[in-house]
């Protein structure tokens, strides 16, 4: 998970938790799968949490939560939007859903400055102008073996910045 921590912290602020570093990082345990038990947090600070519905039980009763900042939103709101772009390419090129999600938050929290918008345009001129695209979920990132070391690509950083340079043909927009 890529969070928003000034949202975060804000959210946090809002509720009055004691200690705002222990609850973030109590949330970030929960959210990527960790033993949060190790995380001292104090009962009051848990409680509030439970009591405004920031973290819930599931239906099979694991710990989860429920914080959603604008770039969840409007990521969830364009998921399918998105992947239908990559759409009939071969199997599988929708990408899974889980990692498109999880590479699409990556990408907004190291670029703030792009928009969902941007993205599916980026994509659609990406599919468009390319024989052969990769997946939707490794269109955003992909690590590749380069000189025996991993390196992590990002193929939509280099067209988006194409296109705000108008060196990429073909927008959707023509």
């Amino acid at each position: 998970m890529y969070l928003n921590l000034k949202e975060y912290k804000k959210k946090l602020n809002a509720i009055k938790v004691s200690n705002i570093d222990s609850c973030i990082l109590f949330l970030i345990c929960i959210e990527n799968n960790l033993d949060y038990h190790l995380v001292k947090i104090e009962s009051e600070d848990f409680n509030k949490l439970r009591q405004h519905k920031i973290i819930y039980k599931n239906d099979i009763n694991d710990l989860c939560v429920n914080i959603k900042t604008e770039i969840d939103q409007d990521i969830e709101s364009n998921l399918e939007k998105y992947r239908e772009i990559f759409d009939g390419i071969r199997k599988g090129s929708k990408g899974k859903k889980r990692l498109v999600i999880s590479n699409l938050k990556k990408f907004f929290s190291e670029y703030p400055e792009y928009t969902m918008d941007e993205v599916i345009e980026a994509a659609y001129n990406y599919v468009r102008n390319n024989p052969l695209p990769r997946n939707a979920d490794y269109f955003i990132y992909k690590t590749i073996k380069k000189n025996g070391k991993n390196v992590l690509i990002c193929e939509i950083k280099d067209i988006l910045d194409e296109i705000s340079d108008n060196t990429f043909s073909k927008s959707i927009y023509e």
